[in-house]
């Protein structure tokens, strides 16, 4: 929060939704009673509905008295009870300097424990489950361009074709990217832009593509499931 809070960097957004996908917030409660808890709803100025949470103690007790009563929820859970309240939106550590609002759809990123990537891409944050099955035939125009664009980039490792689900959507055809991960973050995310533009420029108008980064706990059922595309070799 504090490093978006000083500039809204591609990295330092991935970076938030990242860690939001692995972690629990602070959540003020409004009751509590055997049948569970109730979290604290307020209005905005404008009438709408929020909900606030703290990323740590000293955040919770920099806005609000030490005794209120709080729970530790997981963030996907959250953002999915957030959701479930027509036009509420999330605030995290209000009243701090590095307060920050989450949109609906940030709020849907969280719950699908997804992050942000390159052009409004999303990718798969750690632990994010795609149930997978064999790939449709991708056009060979938009494979060639895609192994050129790999070729170039040498970050990238390999290129599988599969067939899977992001979030709440229907299943449509998904491109992984195994990179390589000894390099800096900052020239990965960039080989998955030059990746994501090379598909774009060959991707009928009706159609869905999404270009994801293979997490380690993903790529093992990708690799399975899918089908290898393009894949470097090794030199000499």
């Amino acid at each position: 929060m504090a490093a978006l809070s000083s500039g809204r960097s591609e990295r330092a957004i991935s970076a938030l939704f990242t860690a939001l996908a692995e972690s629990a917030v602070l959540v003020p409660i409004a009751a509590a009673s055997e049948q569970g808890v109730e979290l604290l709803e307020v209005r905005e100025a404008d009438g709408r509905p929020a909900f606030h949470a703290f990323t740590d103690e000293a955040a919770l007790t920099g806005a609000l008295s030490p005794d209120t009563p709080r729970v530790a929820v997981a963030a996907a859970k959250l953002a999915e009870v957030v959701l479930g309240v027509p036009g509420a939106t999330l605030v995290l550590d209000p009243g701090s300097a590095a307060a920050g609002r989450l949109s609906r759809r940030d709020l849907e990123l969280v719950r699908e424990r997804l992050a942000p990537g390159p052009e409004r891409s999303a990718a798969l944050a750690a632990g994010a489950l795609v149930p997978l099955a064999p790939a449709e035939p991708l056009p060979g125009a938009l494979i060639c361009a895609l192994e050129e664009a790999a070729l170039a980039a040498s970050e990238v490792l390999a290129l599988y074709a599969f067939d899977g689900v992001l979030g709440e959507g229907g299943r449509h055809p998904l491109v992984g990217a195994r990179l390589d991960p000894w390099r800096p973050g900052g020239e990965r995310r960039r080989a998955l832009r030059e990746l994501t533009e090379a598909a774009r420029a060959h991707l009928p108008a009706e159609a869905t593509l999404d270009l994801i980064a293979l997490t380690p706990a993903l790529l093992e059922p990708v690799a399975r499931a899918g089908e290898l595309l393009w894949e470097r070799r090794a030199s000499g």
